[in-house]
């Protein structure tokens, strides 16, 4: 686990202007592995190239938290996962953040850029999701699991592509979406978009 970077209960106060590039992981986590651990302040990361043989190509949370903030662009692209979320996957705790850009990145299975799972709740603003596939449902954002939650307010989802859902796929989930622009995202069968239920 934890191609680039492993933390396991640790809680730094601030990561400030890291790029993550082009590491593996066997397993969680191709760039960085969160468990237990919470990182209150980061800005201006760059998530870059990562790949993991099963969730998470970017970064894989479980029971931790992430707080992106600040004026500066955090770019999560060209992530591979296996298995789900391609670009990030979280379950039990909670990605938070502004300017997040999550571009060209890769499922094998569901959630492109995105996969949010039991407990996860994932609440961007001003954020922006292009051309990231996912070869089954979500090629955007796949949320499936209890207890989950999306929001995004101030953001573009664009160009992403799946077998199904190729927006958002929602099992068991909350999702708002406000002032979001929806364009250009493709499906090869039905439903093509947004897939809402229970």
């Amino acid at each position: 686990n934890g191609g680039g970077l492993y933390l396991n209960n640790s809680s730094p106060q601030r990561f400030e202007n890291i790029k993550i590039k082009n590491n593996h992981a066997s397993k969680n986590g191709g760039g960085l592995y969160l468990a237990n651990s919470n990182i209150s302040s980061a800005i201006g990361l760059e998530i870059n190239g990562n790949n993991s043989n099963q969730f998470g190509g970017g970064i894989y949370s479980n029971y931790s938290n992430l707080n992106i903030e600040g004026s500066y662009i955090t770019y999560i692209i060209e992530n591979e996962a296996t298995n789900n979320g391609g670009g990030v996957y979280f379950k039990n705790g909670e990605l938070k953040g502004d300017n997040i850009h999550f571009l060209l990145n890769n499922s094998s299975s569901d959630g492109g850029a995105i996969y949010i799972d039991n407990g996860g709740e994932v609440i961007l603003e001003e954020t922006i999701i292009q051309g990231n596939i996912a070869e089954n449902d979500g090629g955007a954002i796949n949320l499936n699991g209890y207890n989950t939650k999306l929001e995004i307010q101030f953001g573009e989802i664009i160009n992403n592509s799946s077998e199904t859902s190729a927006i958002l796929y929602a099992n068991n989930g909350l999702v708002k979406l406000q002032n979001v622009l929806i364009e250009s995202n493709q499906s090869e069968s039905y439903p093509s978009g947004l897939l809402i239920k229970n």
